[in-house]
Formats: structure tokens, C-alpha cells, sequence
């Protein structure tokens, strides 16, 4: 797969710190709603923060998430695309499970849709930035196709 990922973007710095800003945003919003359920993390409604609904558990999870893609962003090079990447598609899948489950008793999350929108998009933005962050070290683009072989020139 790492073939098909574009690689030396012009806009790779900035992409990089785009994702370190994602992060800064989920370690914002995860600390808000830890803090805003401390006397109930695991509560299955969920608290009201920045007009979406989390409990501690997920402000914990996006802690986590948050700090993933904030030091990828400090480190740089293809960590910080893969860490993107990473962030982005855990957004999505956990945004997927919490809309399957969004009116039952196995939310655990105590998420509502406007904050699996919000899932989404943020998960969609970190992945882009994932994706268009790669560097290839200095490789020509075509350089596996350009190599030649040790025995092309006998015959």
C-alpha cells in the first residue's frame, strides 16, 4: 500500500502540523469532558461539552488520540503521516461503532450524532493529512522501475 500513498508533497510541513493541530483538539475536547464527568466517567448519557456529548471514557480515549497525533507532529517525517493516519482511520471506526450503537444501552461512550459528525470529520481531516504527509528520503519517484537489473546488460 505504501506505494499508491503520495510521497514528497510540497505542503508535507504543514500538513504535519495540521495534524498536531487535530490533536491539540481531541487532547482539548477529551480533558473538557473528562472534566466535565469526573464524578461519573462511565455515565451512559454522556456531558454536555462545546455542544457535544462524551463521557470520561471517551475524553480519555481522545486524550490519547490527541497525544498520538501531537507527537507525531513533533517528530516529523513519515511517523507523523503514519500517526495521522492512524488517528484518522481510529476516528472513523470508533465513530462508526458509536452511531451502531447511539440509542442503546451498550453506548458506552455516551455519544450523540453531533458528536459522531464531529468524529467523522475530524477523522476524515487527520487522515488526509496522513495521506499527504509521506516523505520518501530523497528516492526519485520512479526508482524501483528505473533500477537495472545485474544481468541486463549480458546476454
Amino acid at each position: 500500500m505504501s506505494n499508491h500513498l503520495p510521497m514528497d508533497h510540497p505542503l508535507r510541513n504543514v500538513y504535519r502540523w495540521a495534524g498536531a493541530f487535530v490533536g491539540i483538539v481531541l487532547v482539548v475536547f477529551g480533558v473538557l469532558a473528562y472534566l466535565a464527568s469526573r464524578d461519573d466517567v462511565t455515565s451512559y448519557a454522556g456531558f454536555d461539552v462545546v455542544g457535544l456529548h462524551a463521557n470520561g471514557i471517551f475524553g480519555i480515549l481522545c486524550i490519547v488520540l490527541g497525544v498520538l497525533a501531537v507527537l507525531g507532529g513533533l517528530v516529523g517525517s513519515n511517523i507523523s503521516s503514519t500517526l495521522n493516519l492512524t488517528v484518522g482511520l481510529a476516528l472513523i471506526v470508533l465513530g462508526s461503532f458509536a452511531l451502531s450503537v447511539i440509542r442503546t444501552n451498550v453506548n458506552v461512550f455516551g455519544l450523540h450524532v453531533r458528536t459522531v459528525v464531529a468524529m467523522y470529520i475530524l477523522g476524515l481531516i487527520a487522515a488526509t493529512f496522513g495521506l499527504y504527509g509521506r516523505v520518501s528520503g530523497g528516492r526519485p519517484k520512479n526508482a524501483d522501475t528505473t533500477t537495472k537489473h545485474p544481468m541486463a546488460g549480458m546476454h
